[in-house]
């Protein structure tokens, strides 16, 4: 899929991943959203974990820059940033690991699981009225 918009953008776009990965969540909303209903979108809602590799402002300019041409003329994207949180098997604790590391910061243990912080996911799309 082609954004007309991208041509405005594409010299400070060039190089980001946020890109690719805005055109993917349009696509999802092409997918999620039938064609008669797509200019009635005014509000999409995304989860970037601290350490899915997004740059939440980045994604936010790519959406503002392709979301005009892109169907959905009135959208405009909200990213909610989800905390690194893993949960100690060793020390029965849930904390937030501001790190990124996967250990413990309580115990040092590694015996660990990774219970959010890594995902992006399209949570909410709200339509408008008429």
């Amino acid at each position: 899929m082609s954004f007309p918009a991208f041509n405005i953008c594409k010299e400070i776009l060039i190089d980001m991943h946020e890109l690719s990965l805005a055109q993917n969540i349009i696509e999802m909303m092409n997918d999620a959203v039938p064609a008669e209903k797509q200019h009635r979108v005014k509000t999409i809602h995304l989860e970037a974990g601290a350490f899915s590799g997004v740059v939440p402002d980045s994604l936010a300019f790519a959406l503002d820059c392709i979301l005009p041409d892109s169907g959905f003329p009135k959208a405009r994207a909200f990213i909610h940033e989800i905390p690194f949180t893993v949960y100690c098997k060793t020390c029965k604790r849930k904390r937030i690991n501001n790190s990124g590391i996967s250990i413990c910061e309580e115990c040092g243990s590694s015996e660990i699981e990774i219970l959010s912080g890594t995902e992006l996911i399209l949570k909410a799309i709200e339509l408008g009225d008429e």
